[in-house]
């Protein structure tokens, strides 16, 4: 499957939260996507949420866009983008949702763009034993699965971010004493459900520190695909 290629046609839809970019299909726009939470109904809400403050004529309800609990306009008063739930523009968020939500908007203004432009490693086969195979990594546009590109030296399915198990890094020392990123072993199922690995190395290569952010933000984007995952 050519994810890069996938005719995954979108429509500007309004919800009851705000303009929102979603799959003709309907289903979720990349594996980090989350799905608007239920709306807590306004007969059940006669206070505020965090500072309990009572619901008047003067005092109205809002809704936070990132949990759906309903808040006075002081404890919900915050405008911020939600790009995991694919609103279109900043959307009002309560005080006890910002951290959470600025996080999430950090992975997806820094992290995920350098793992879309992708980084250069050595592929180590026979785990340090063998010959290193030049090696091109980068999440698809789409951001389902990691592309391999490794010329005529090596081939290799796209792995989908939701079949990733772990990824777990490799540390090496330097003449100071710190410890730095040598490479990463990525832990996915195949599709027969067996668990492989594909192991990074930066030897050699010319620019590791974009090399070794793409490992970290790998971490982070496993963590968004599943909140459970392990990354050793």
């Amino acid at each position: 499957m050519s994810y890069e290629n996938m005719d995954c046609k979108k429509r500007l839809v309004k919800s009851r939260s705000g303009l929102k970019i979603v799959r003709l299909d309907d289903e979720p726009t990349s594996p980090f996507e989350i799905r608007e939470p239920f709306w807590v109904p306004d007969g059940e809400s006669p206070s505020c949420a965090h500072c309990h403050t009572k619901f008047d004529f003067l005092t109205r309800r809002h809704h936070c866009r990132r949990c759906g609990n309903v808040f006075c306009n002081p404890c919900c008063d915050n405008k911020l983008p939600l790009p995991r739930m694919s609103f279109v523009d900043p959307v009002r968020v309560c005080g006890d949702c910002v951290e959470v939500t600025k996080k999430e908007n950090d992975f997806y203004e820094k992290h995920l763009k350098v793992l879309i432009s992708g980084a250069n490693f050595n592929l180590d086969e026979d785990n340090g034993s063998g010959t290193l195979i030049p090696l091109f990594c980068c999440v698809s546009k789409d951001h389902q699965a990691i592309m391999f590109d490794g010329g005529n030296m090596w081939q290799h399915n796209p792995v989908p971010l939701v079949d990733i198990v772990s990824v777990r890094v490799l540390g090496s020392s330097s003449s100071a004493g710190a410890t730095q990123i040598a490479g990463a072993v990525i832990r996915f199922l195949d599709f027969k459900k067996d668990e492989k690995e594909i192991r990074l190395c930066l030897a050699d290569i010319p620019n590791r520190k974009q090399s070794a952010s793409w490992i970290h933000g790998l971490q982070k984007a496993l963590k968004f695909v599943d909140p459970s995952a392990k990354t050793p």
